[in-house]
């Protein structure tokens, strides 16, 4: 197994006994995701298209898509069958032998497609991983069955696959990842079905987000104007920092974010119940992943999800100098990936160093002055009491 690059956690402190509790506006959210159903947002609103030129490599390297029917554990339905609907998911194999199978799931929008680097990156350091469609989204849903967004159904694809996993080898361990959209879908899953999953690694997992009510106004603007508008050009820039993937966003498209009001509604309902889904989980290690500049969903969203989590075998890592995306669009660092190999590989080996809830900050050297702020609310918030002298980070 080639070598994985250790990074050293700074462990915060221990949990406090008291929650915080949990601040959801629901009415504003609601707006947000009718301005989406309206067609208040372009397609390039969601998130990047994976692009890079300096990623040619690791998109040299995705894999075809795979066609899962009669393998996965579990009949569909006959309505499902004749329809023709297939599971579309990709496979990045290690070149060793893997004890563990990671289960990617993909944020609004985009598509396994965008796990490109991610895949790549992790199967190199000894870990198979897949990547499905989240039904609705991504080449896959022009095809019968998966036209449109149908989060229940995407819950029925991954559970089958995770009982197909477990069957082919009881002996696997078994990893959720998730990012923002995919990270609510990993919640829940874990939640309801903790006995198919060994961990759960979730970014950003989507239930607040920054400048709603704006982003709605803007999007009812659009309906005027046309599109890409107003909306789409402010969430290009609350998701990236980056012009050239605003750019991108904004030109493509490939990807999905209009959606019809009953899709948007069902959104809705997931990004509401990620928090009591978040209760639920029991003794499952789970690592949430934050980016400390994320404009786009609110990093002390994280921090709450974190201090309601039922686990106790739990880690929030926070990623000094990430914005929305940090595992997908090839926004993986070797450092993160090579800090979730280890949280991995410990959660495996039943040596976390994690014996009780904690916080880590990577890169803390290239965070801002402004960020520290930041990073204090966020220690609160997840109900970890912060530790004096602490060093400046990894």
């Amino acid at each position: 197994m080639p070598p994985i690059n250790k990074t050293r956690p700074i462990k915060i402190g221990r949990t406090i006994s008291h929650k915080h509790k949990l601040l959801h506006k629901g009415t504003a959210v609601v707006s947000l995701l009718l301005s989406l159903a309206i067609g208040g947002m372009d397609k390039a609103s969601a998130l990047p298209v994976y692009s890079d030129e300096g990623n040619a490599t690791a998109l040299r390297q995705v894999p075809v898509y795979r066609d899962f029917t009669q393998t996965l554990d579990g009949d569909t339905t006959a309505k499902e069958a004749e329809k023709g609907r297939k599971i579309k998911m990709m496979e990045w194999v290690s070149p060793v032998p893997s004890k563990a199978y990671l289960v990617c799931l993909h944020a609004f929008g985009l598509s396994s497609r965008e796990y490109a680097d991610f895949g790549s990156k992790m199967s190199g350091m000894g870990f198979d991983v897949a990547a499905l469609d989240v039904r609705g989204f991504g080449p896959s849903r022009t095809q019968p069955g998966n036209k449109k967004i149908d989060f229940e159904g995407t819950v029925s694809d991954v559970r089958r696959l995770l009982k197909t996993i477990r069957k082919q080898d009881s002996h696997r361990k078994i990893f959720l990842v998730g990012e923002s959209m995919g990270g609510a879908i990993a919640i829940r899953l874990a939640s309801e079905n903790p006995e198919l999953v060994d961990g759960v690694i979730c970014s950003a997992p989507a239930w607040q987000v920054y400048k709603i009510k704006r982003i709605t106004a803007k999007g009812l603007l659009d309906r005027i104007f046309g599109e890409p508008g107003f909306a789409a050009r402010s969430v290009a820039m609350q998701a990236s920092t980056s012009e050239k993937l605003q750019k991108q966003w904004l030109e493509d498209r490939t990807y999905r974010t209009n959606v019809s009001i009953p899709e948007a509604y069902s959104y809705y309902r997931l990004m509401k119940s990620t928090p009591k889904s978040a209760e639920r989980i029991g003794n499952l290690p789970v690592l949430v992943v934050q980016g400390l500049n994320d404009r786009l969903s609110k990093p002390v969203g994280a921090a709450e999800l974190f201090n309601v989590l039922g686990s106790t075998h739990k880690q929030l890592a926070i990623v000094a100098d990430g914005e929305h995306l940090v595992f997908e669009e090839g926004q993986l660092k070797s450092e993160l990936a090579g800090y979730v190999a280890n949280w991995i590989n410990s959660a495996m080996s039943k040596t976390l160093s994690v014996a009780e809830p904690s916080v880590v900050v990577l890169d803390r050297g290239n965070m801002p002055a402004a960020g520290e702020s930041l990073l204090k609310q966020m220690l609160q918030l997840s109900g970890i009491k912060l530790a004096k002298g602490i060093d400046r980070g990894i």
